[in-house]
């Protein structure tokens, strides 16, 4: 056989042994919790996220062990994949969490730990510390790009992807993040009781677009004969505007409220909220 011919089959049969960098379109991913650092200790659990997964929950609804886990490997890794890891069980900011964007897609990618932020191969990470209680994962989030209506939402890649609104038990956002929202289809209409009656005084928009409106009432079935108030963002939340409390007037450059007072009673007793999120210009 001719020397090229022989090369050219050595190449064939060289390139046909290489695994492939990036999983097809469609592949089944897995994310595998570690009881330890650097993918160490026991798997707590396996959570499979295949294209166009979108899921919020407890790790305990998972069958994992809470306040257990402390690094993950993601199998089949897609890029601009996202997770979102909290210490509350309600996936709530006011306790430590962690945000991971996947930066590329691989057939497998280690996050050594979530108690820290920075770049590193296949993933940026973000952690926030309010309580620094490490090691406790309650909650979490994961959104997957695919053909579903989360990938076209206009809101970003990666963590954007995802909009976010959160209601406080204390004024300018403090105190327990005792109920979120989770903006993952746009446009997006929600109206009820919030998780807790009779608590909230504040709210974050994060990551929503311009026009996203919140509606608190004092009365249960969202009924304007007692105190209630409307406050939409002008901006781009990005990535997040602070609504100090609800019993105000005063006017902000990120956000429009208006406070319809009656017994002037609303602030710590909203019983029924309506959150309105148009899609973004141009969608």
């Amino acid at each position: 056989m001719p020397r090229i011919g022989i090369v050219l089959l050595a190449v064939i049969a060289i390139t046909g042994c290489i695994r492939p960098q990036t999983p097809p379109t469609g592949t089944t991913g897995r994310l595998v919790f570690y009881a330890g650092n650097d993918g160490q200790g026991k798997v707590v659990c396996t959570v499979p996220v295949k294209d166009g997964t979108f899921l919020r929950s407890t790790f305990a609804e998972r069958g994992c062990g809470n306040d257990e886990i402390h690094s993950l490997r993601y199998e089949n890794a897609k890029r601009d994949a996202a997770l979102w890891i909290y210490d509350d069980q309600n996936c709530g900011d006011s306790s430590d969490n962690a945000v991971i964007t996947f930066t590329a897609s691989a057939p497998s990618t280690l996050v050594k730990t979530f108690d820290e932020s920075g770049t590193h191969k296949g993933y940026d990470i973000t952690y926030s510390h309010p309580n620094e209680d490490k090691g406790e994962a309650s909650c979490f989030i994961v959104n997957v790009p695919g053909t579903g209506p989360q990938a076209n939402t206009g809101l970003g890649k990666g963590a954007k992807a995802v909009g976010f609104v959160r209601f406080y038990e204390g004024y300018n956002g403090s105190q327990d993040n005792f109920c979120s929202y989770t903006i993952n289809t746009l446009p997006y209409f929600h109206q009820g009781k919030p998780c807790k009656n009779d608590e909230a005084k504040s709210l974050k928009y994060e990551n929503v677009p311009a026009g996203s409106t919140v509606y608190v009432y004092d009365n249960p079935n969202c009924d304007q004969g007692d105190d209630w108030a409307v406050m939409s963002t002008i901006r781009f939340a990005n990535p997040r505007i602070v609504v100090w409390n609800f019993e105000d007037n005063d006017p902000d450059d990120a956000y429009a409220i208006r406070y319809h007072r009656q017994d002037g009673n609303l602030d710590g007793k909203v019983s029924c909220v309506i959150i309105d999120i148009p899609s973004p210009p141009g969608r």
